[in-house]
């Protein structure tokens, strides 16, 4: 990903993060805080900022983290992110909550199966799993260092119905607050470690937006967030 300067947004879980990817250094800020998002999330963008000496209109790119995770949160980080674009015209990265969460373990632990989890309250779980792999290609001023495969599409269920949806046949790792379920969890596959306490931040939103090369968007439905269920927790 050839952009300068890309602001990263994530207030899908108990803390609420920015990071600012300028000249190829990475900043960030975090408020762990639950229920301050809305109080915080403005200040710590403008700080940031102007830190780097910026203004929101030298950014060339937005990403944030939109979805699963805290429905309050999720609906702040992307109402910022649409007055931003609306504003300024600034481009958009969706990036998936869960995602961001097994790229980052990916990278922490070295196993490139990665089941990611989430607690959605009421004894039910986000889930995903992905099948990662390292690769360098440059294409023109592009580069891209890693690939990965979805083996299992994002959902919500519970925990026991796991098993149901998914066999693999490898080691796997699982990651994320949803591994407060682990022996349900551990009944589904091989799994060479389990950390539930890799939790998301904006830091690893901009990660796997520019290590993964995901795709940047002007389309309103890019910059809506991803609930997976109807029912409003949190």
């Amino acid at each position: 990903m050839s952009l300068k300067t890309i602001l990263a947004i994530d207030t899908s879980e108990t803390a609420c993060s920015v990071a600012l990817w300028n000249q190829q250094q990475c900043t960030e800020l975090m408020e762990p805080t639950a229920r301050k998002h809305s109080e915080v999330l403005l200040p710590m963008v403008e700080a940031l900022l102007k830190a780097q000496q910026l203004k929101l209109s030298q950014v060339d790119c937005l990403a944030f983290a939109c979805g699963p995770g805290a429905f309050t949160g999720l609906r702040l980080g992307a109402a910022a992110v649409q007055a931003f674009h609306f504003a300024l015209g600034i481009p958009v990265i969706p990036v998936s909550t869960l995602l961001a969460q097994a790229y980052a373990g990916y990278r922490q632990l070295n196993i490139p199966l990665v089941l990611s989890t989430l607690d959605a309250r009421m004894g039910e779980i986000y889930v995903a799993a992905y099948q990662f792999s390292s690769s360098v290609s440059v294409s023109g001023d592009t580069l891209s260092c890693c690939r990965y495969e979805v083996v299992l599409s994002e959902q919500v269920m519970s925990p026991v119905q796991l098993p149901l949806y998914w066999q693999p046949q490898h080691s796997w790792c699982a990651v994320g607050s949803g591994c407060i379920y682990s022996e349900a969890i551990q009944s589904v596959a091989q799994l060479a470690t389990i950390n539930k306490n890799l939790q998301g931040s904006a830091v690893k939103v901009l990660s796997c937006a520019i290590d993964l090369n995901l795709p940047m968007s002007d389309h309103s439905g890019a910059m809506l967030p991803v609930y997976l269920r109807n029912q409003v927790v949190g």
